[in-house]
């Protein structure tokens, strides 16, 4: 077992605190705003592929797992602090732009493209830097800080899924509902892991050198990193001006992204393998 001192549990503590009373509040907002029924279709639709997205996840460090104490309070983190404040900014944003504009369509699209990236990968990026920095022996290196992402961006996404399908089924109805699950739940269920994953990463390569300046800049790069491909994916949306030229971006530019990065993540989780293999033969 590893050893977790006195400031990795209360920053755990702070993070499943956070995540679990803010996430009652976005709750409350949620339920408000769609009404108890169609906020439950929501809750329902968004959460019931939740066990195998994490599962999958997950899989990717099976050789040395995480404790769950750990990734469960990164899940709570973006499950309910990180969407309750990246909701609040996000919409204070996309009023500003439209009062000063008074072009709606226009605000929508900045706040997407522009505020969310930044906000979101902030708020989620956040837990992902205080675990590295108070949990150290929890957080080995690279393939440590892609996990801790992914929970926390898995989190966030099911809660945002929530919203968004909600929305669908209150204006279009289950069809509408079914077309946003397939944009959401098919195409891009680790939109958010990915994106979440490069400030991991950059804390990951923090984590592993001796370097100062990497120490430094690696988790700053990351998070830009993180803000560039999230605003690259819903840039991409937002101009594709239809299913038809979306899908086609979504072929052309966000597949090879997805599939490079998987890819490097499993010869990692080989890698690892492997060294965990020659470090046990002597033992053996």
């Amino acid at each position: 077992q590893k050893g977790t001192g006195m400031l990795g549990i209360l920053v755990m503590l702070g993070l499943t605190a956070g995540g679990v009373g803010l996430g009652l509040l976005a709750a409350a907002m949620t339920v408000f705003e769609l009404g108890p029924g169609v906020a439950l279709v929501g809750v329902i639709v968004a959460f019931v592929p939740v066990p195998l997205y994490l599962g999958i996840w997950l899989w990717l460090d099976r050789y040395d797992p995480e404790p769950s104490w750990a990734l469960g309070g990164a899940f709570l983190w973006g499950a309910g602090a990180a969407t309750f404040v990246s909701a609040i900014v996000n919409t204070v944003f996309g009023q500003v732009v439209k009062e000063a504009t008074g072009n709606p369509g226009l605000a929508n699209f900045l706040a997407a493209s522009i505020s969310a990236p930044f906000v979101e990968e902030a708020a989620k990026g956040l837990a992902v830097l205080l675990i590295y920095l108070a949990l150290r022996r929890q957080f080995d290196g690279v393939l440590d800080g892609i996990v801790y992402a992914g929970m926390v961006a898995l989190g966030f996404a099911a809660v945002e899924n929530v919203l968004y399908y909600g929305r669908s089924l209150a204006q279009g109805g289950a069809g509408q509902m079914i077309f946003v699950f397939f944009l959401r739940g098919i195409l891009g269920p680790f939109g958010h892991a990915v994106y979440t994953s490069m400030t991991g990463i950059g804390c990951g390569l923090a984590r592993q050198s001796h370097n100062t300046l990497v120490r430094l800049v690696a988790p700053v790069a990351g998070y830009f990193a993180a803000v560039f491909l999230h605003s690259l994916w819903n840039t991409m949306a937002g101009l594709a001006g239809g299913i038809g030229a979306f899908l086609l971006l979504y072929l052309v530019v966000w597949a090879p992204l997805f599939l490079i990065f998987f890819a490097v993540v499993i010869w990692m989780g080989a890698r690892e393998s492997a060294l965990i293999q020659r470090m046990l033969k002597a033992e053996v």
